[in-house]
Parts: structure tokens; C-alpha cells; sequence
């Protein structure tokens, strides 16, 4: 699903929209979604990883500590 911040930037999609000849402007959004949903989901796996490793600093820690 394409999420977009604030009004803005929907506003500026849909001029840039505009100027894609109609024929293949569904190709243009769907390459486009696919791009965000791609760049979302290294992001996510991104988050994923900072978070293992916090647990497992906290995890170490924890076991050694006083």
C-alpha cells in the first residue's frame, strides 16, 4: 500500500502524475509503489536488526552484570 506523509506530498505525486502520458502512466504509479514499498520494507528489516541487536547487547549484559 502507498503511504504518503503529509498532503504535500500527495499533491506533488499527482502533478508529477499529470506528465506522464496517459498510455503509460498505470505503469509509471505501479513502479513507483514498488519503489516505496521496497525501499519501506529494507527500512523495516532495517529496524528489525537494530532491535536484535539492542536484545542481544541487553541479553549479554544482563547475564554478566553485578
Amino acid at each position: 500500500m502507498l503511504a504518503l506523509a503529509d498532503d504535500a506530498a500527495l499533491a506533488r505525486l499527482v502533478i508529477a502524475a499529470t506528465r506522464i502520458p496517459r498510455r503509460a502512466r498505470s505503469r509509471w504509479l505501479h513502479n513507483l509503489a514498488r519503489t516505496i514499498e521496497d525501499r519501506a520494507a529494507d527500512r523495516m528489516r532495517q529496524a528489525r536488526a537494530r532491535q536484535r541487536a539492542v536484545t542481544q547487547r541487553g541479553t549479554a549484559q544482563g547475564s554478566y552484570g553485578t
